[in-house]
């Protein structure tokens, strides 16, 4: 039995509409080209990773943390591979691996299902306070102490915003303000010019260049960072459930060498 039609005129102007038959075949269409870029994006890596090209997303702050020298130990290690990378936010990096513009990833937790991780590192968030603040006497800074205080931190796209604000909320907390930056540089001065406290790492109060008298690195109880190596789990066997803390093994050889490194 045919089907159709895909369109009607429309009686008052004339013109003709799309009907139910045109509009459910619309939807299969846009289904298929979908498939179909993503298989093209797929053998594009693959034919990248054949080459020795390896295409690496990664969350800004984490190349800083891992070094330089890690990258060039595993290229030492492992001749005829070459890294490309590309810093992002966290938000941005997800999205990035799940649409297959490249194949693995230095990103953030929390962990979708889609990805199959492998936990790197854990470091704890800390803040920029300034010495004179009374808060810079402290060793640790509790949530609690952000409530009417004035924040400076990395905003919408990165997860340490979400997370923090969420743990703020729950706590019943309330800062003064939130400003957002991701310049590390800025939310440093942020704090040693007094104007609040400022998001930082504990691996960035222990650079030269941070060691300025005047601003301590503090860890903010019970908030830590925890970044994870990831790819993107084969075409076709998905699971878009959500977020997971699970890690899984790879079986891609450039996967199973960089988190060996």
């Amino acid at each position: 039995m045919p089907y159709g039609p895909f369109s009607s005129q429309d009686l008052a102007t004339g013109s003709h509409v799309p009907t139910a038959y045109a509009d459910e075949f619309i939807a299969y269409v846009n289904a298929v080209e979908s498939q179909y870029q993503s298989v093209k994006k797929a053998f594009r890596r693959i034919q990248a990773e054949e080459n020795g090209n390896v295409l690496l997303g990664s969350s800004l702050g984490i190349i800083g943390f891992l070094g330089r020298g890690f990258f060039e130990g595993f290229e030492s290690d492992n001749p005829g591979i070459t890294l490309h990378c590309t810093e992002m936010n966290d938000i941005q990096c997800d999205e990035h691996l799940l649409e297959e513009d490249f194949g693995l990833a230095f990103s953030l937790a929390p962990y979708h299902c889609d990805f199959e991780t492998v936990e790197l590192y854990s470091t704890p968030v800390c803040l920029w306070v300034n010495e004179e603040d009374e808060l810079g006497k402290k060793e640790v800074i509790s949530l609690s102490d952000l409530d009417g205080r004035s924040l400076a931190m990395p905003g919408i796209g990165f997860k340490c915003y979400s997370n923090i604000l969420d743990r703020c909320r729950v706590q019943g907390v309330t800062p003064k303000t939130v400003l957002q930056s991701s310049e590390m540089f800025w939310l440093y001065n942020f704090a040693y010019e007094g104007r609040g406290l400022a998001f930082s790492a504990e691996h960035l109060g222990q650079l030269p260049f941070f060691s300025e008298r005047g601003v301590r690195c503090i860890p903010l109880e019970g908030v830590r960072g925890v970044s994870g190596f990831r790819r993107c789990r084969s075409i076709g066997s998905r699971n878009p459930s959500g977020f997971s803390g699970n890690t899984a093994s790879s079986t891609s050889p450039v996967f199973r060498r960089m988190t060996l490194a």
